[in-house]
């Protein structure tokens, strides 16, 4: 940056600072000339506050500092969905289905769901005031200490007698573990070997990319999994299957829509081009792009775009997706079916199974 680039930084700051249209403090003027800075790049290079930097490492770990809820918004109210059992906010009273009217005796109603999470977390230990309504009964107001509450990724069951069925949210650092596990309950559970797989990987966003190697790794037991390029050396990198598999000759679907993006193409396009897996339902988002985490002195990091992904074959990600081997409608109650996509994985299952 040259010496005259400084200045018409400087000279723009002062402009905007004492003519816009309303009083702006420096530090948010700052904020959001780096803000400008990286989001300018790319669609998901971003500057990350100490605060959302703290939310992402959690995020990672599969956890986050809250009171236990999972909630949705239904007419402009925020209702309890679930409780974690044995949370804080279970052992405060808190039920499925309560009303949350009112959080540090600010009234709650209007507000969108992002706004009303963030009322709910903050630092372990803290406490917040939470005011319900359980009807019949009038409005209970309660003081829940907020504690680090472990995110599981990994949903399973068995389905039509014969096959397991896996669903991952999100990767983090304990999803190919929690995978592994769920798939071992599945098969001893049922009291017959598992006869084919179903992952489900729809409105996937990614996360974390380790797991979705670990779990690649643990359906493939040789070859490449996938290989990044970037500008400078360090962004190239290639990662191979090691021997042994969690689930060998057992056939294999996947279940992908427009939502599943980046580790969760990664994961798909390795078991495609292996031929491990079947992948079914409709084209996927196309972000191949590697974010690095990069920390700042202030406590606050970037997430920078440092390379792209590449499938085993060599097939970029980046805008394309990965298509279908069975091109279905992937959201459920579409076609006038349960759940398309699901069945036709099972009908392509019971085919390969006899």
């Amino acid at each position: 940056m040259t010496l005259d680039d400084l200045r018409t930084f400087t000279d723009v700051f002062n402009q905007v600072r004492g003519h816009y249209v309303e009083e702006i403090g420096d530090r948010a003027l700052i904020h959001a000339a780096i803000e400008g800075l990286v989001t300018g790049l790319d669609p998901y290079s971003q500057y990350l506050s100490p605060a959302e930097f703290r939310d992402l490492d959690d995020s990672s770990r599969g956890r986050y500092a809250g009171i236990g809820v999972t909630i949705e918004i239904r007419e402009q109210r925020i209702h309890v969905d679930s409780v974690v059992v044995d949370g804080p906010a279970q052992r405060a009273g808190l039920q499925a289905g309560d009303l949350i009217t009112a959080v540090n005796g600010r009234p709650v109603k209007g507000r969108n769901l992002r706004e009303a999470v963030n009322e709910l977390r903050g630092p372990p230990g803290s406490e917040v005031e939470v005011e319900y309504l359980r009807r019949p009964d009038a409005p209970t107001t309660v003081v829940v200490t907020r504690e680090y509450i472990t995110v599981n990724s990994v949903a399973s069951e068995r389905v039509a007698e014969h096959f397991g069925y896996f669903r991952i949210s999100h990767f983090n650092e304990h999803s190919a573990a929690d995978l592994q596990a769920a798939i071992e309950d599945v098969q001893q559970g049922g009291g017959q070997p598992l006869r084919g797989i179903v992952l489900d990987l729809r409105a996937n966003p990614g996360g974390n990319l380790k797991p979705a190697i670990d779990i690649a790794d643990g359906f493939l037991t040789e070859g490449r999994i996938m290989h990044s390029r970037g500008r400078f050396p360090a962004a190239e990198m290639t990662f191979e299957a090691t021997p042994g598999e969690w689930a060998q000759g057992v056939p294999m679907a996947v279940l992908v829509d427009r939502q599943t993006a980046s580790a969760s193409e990664v994961l798909a396009g390795a078991l495609q081009d292996h031929q491990r897996a079947r992948i079914v339902g409709e084209r996927t988002f196309g972000k191949g792009s590697v974010q690095s985490i990069l920390a700042l002195r202030n406590g606050g990091g970037l997430k920078l775009t440092t390379a792209h992904y590449f499938t085993p074959l060599g097939r970029s990600i980046q805008d394309t997706g990965i298509h279908p081997d069975l091109e279905v409608d992937a959201q459920p109650d579409e076609a006038g079916m349960a759940d398309p996509a699901l069945n036709g994985a099972i009908e392509w299952l019971q085919g390969e199974t006899g």
